[in-house]
């Protein structure tokens, strides 16, 4: 009888643990989504900032008053801030 109790004992502390381990699985694959969604998110913006920089020095590029030049003030602003973008040879 004594063997019975026991053994009943130890499977509710093994499904207890299992109900955990699962719990916890659970709360680390949720938190991981969150972690790539934001990754996701910062990838598109850092995608949109550079498409919206690369607009900016070619527009300024195609308003330059001398056409002779290959880069124009504010590609080169942008050069020697480090963003290292260089317009198209025209």
């Amino acid at each position: 009888m004594r063997a019975v109790n026991l053994a009943k004992i130890a499977a509710e502390a093994e499904i207890l643990r299992i109900q955990h381990m699962l719990k916890r699985q659970g709360m680390r694959t949720a938190f991981g989504l969150v972690a790539v969604i934001f990754a996701l998110g910062v990838l598109v913006l850092a995608h949109v900032a550079g498409w919206q920089i690369f607009a900016a020095v070619r527009a300024a590029d195609l308003r330059d008053p001398h056409p002779t030049r290959r880069r124009s003030r504010a590609c080169s602003d942008l050069w020697h801030l480090g963003c290292k973008i260089i317009a198209e040879p025209r």
